[in-house]
């Protein structure tokens, strides 16, 4: 297993204040690599978006 990180995060950390949807951030690949959250902050479809982004994930392996 790798230490690949892929995470939403709505913590209001400093240095992601430049990210259009600060506070809500992803990382990808790692925590220094952080990109603007796609989530739709909606528990139900929330669970959905992250599913299919796991998926498309495993389809790439």
């Amino acid at each position: 297993m790798d230490d690949t990180i892929y995470r939403w995060d709505n913590a209001g950390h400093e240095a992601w204040k430049h990210v259009a949807t600060y506070p809500h951030h992803f990382h990808e690949g790692d925590d220094k690599h952080v990109k603007e959250s796609s989530l739709p902050h909606k528990p139900t479809e929330d669970i959905k978006y992250i599913l299919n982004y796991a998926r498309e994930l495993l389809r790439m392996d």
